[in-house]
């Protein structure tokens, strides 16, 4: 079957701008999370040095919380306005759960724009990093678009984030960007919903890298663009968000969109392809499952489609394919 470029990307929806509440920022400093291995966010005895990072009013702070204790621990986050720069996983860490015992079950992290989570690559196999938190993407402003990025470069550890990602309040939108080096697929997974929250301008996401994997397993319902500059392996009806943006996937070299279900017909979003893949392995690739892709495929240069088990089909009684 041959795909007919006759299909276009639509722009993306937005929604209505929440209010943005301003206020003085104060924080302490960067801090590394300490020997005791459970415990809330604020208490300063927890970290080194002994004052919790980030900040409890505003939405800009840029401090860098690191966890690298062998025994890992759970966090939970006890303030209903916490905001962080960043967050590390980095040395031989042991297993780290970020908020309460189950995903979206405690108070939301705020996040910085142009911060980022960084998942190391020396922790050994039997960890896991967990993000069971909610996170909020905020802009610098609320006039201006936020940026923020998740990086994974373990190909041991698994690096989840379940709880919800939404972008923070701006007249402008969000974009989040999924890379790192760890190729070892379903090592890093984003399980939470993604969606435009109060960015007007919608959330984006963008996967880079030669060696990125990233899997989107959500019901997820963002209007933004989902740019493929890396392999993104999807794993649920909606994981592309809603059809509004449409997809991408670059003429990189790298860039590939994975589909790995068990009989999941995807929701029909529009989609332009462009090269080979990553390593000539397809630029739109089913790895398992009896999969069906519903919406217009535009070729934008030579493209490989490829199925490594199972089946894909291409709906032509939709007329997009």
């Amino acid at each position: 079957m041959k795909p007919r470029s006759n299909s276009f990307l639509r722009p993306a929806r937005t929604i209505a701008a929440l209010a943005f509440i301003a206020s003085p920022v104060a924080h302490a400093a960067s801090a590394i999370w300490g020997a005791n291995t459970t415990g809330t966010w604020s208490d300063g005895t927890k970290w080194t040095p002994a004052s919790a990072p980030g900040a409890t009013s505003g939405l800009t702070n840029t401090d860098v919380a690191t966890f690298s204790n062998a025994a890992g621990g759970t966090i939970t986050i006890d303030s209903a306005t916490q905001n962080i720069g960043s967050l590390a996983f980095s040395g031989s860490p042991g297993a780290y759960i970020l908020g309460s015992s189950g995903a979206n079950a405690g108070n939301s992290l705020f996040l910085s724009s142009a911060g980022s989570i960084v998942a190391g690559a020396t922790a050994p196999s039997a960890t896991a990093f967990t993000i069971h938190a909610p996170l909020v993407l905020a802009p610098a402003s609320p006039t201006t678009a936020g940026t923020y990025n998740f990086t994974s470069n373990n190909n041991n550890t698994p690096f989840l984030i379940a709880g919800n990602v939404t972008g923070g309040t701006t007249t402008l939108g969000i974009t989040l960007t999924l890379n790192g080096s760890s190729v070892t697929r379903g090592n890093s997974l984003v399980s939470g919903n993604i969606s435009d929250g109060g960015a007007a301008g919608g959330m984006a996401v963008t996967t880079s890298g030669s060696f990125s994997l990233w899997a989107l397993s959500g019901n997820n319902t963002y209007t933004g663009v989902t740019n493929v500059g890396g392999r993104l392996n999807i794993r649920s009806v909606n994981a592309l968000g809603s059809t509004a943006g449409g997809t991408i996937v670059s003429n990189n070299g790298f860039g590939a969109l994975e589909l790995q279900g068990t009989g999941i017909s995807y929701a029909a979003e529009a989609l332009s392809l462009n090269g080979t893949g990553n390593g000539g392995a397809g630029s739109l690739r089913n790895i398992s499952g009896n999969n069906t892709w519903t919406g217009g495929i535009t070729l934008a240069g030579a493209t490989n489609i490829i199925s490594n088990a199972n089946t894909l089909t291409l709906d032509v009684a939709s007329g997009d394919a």
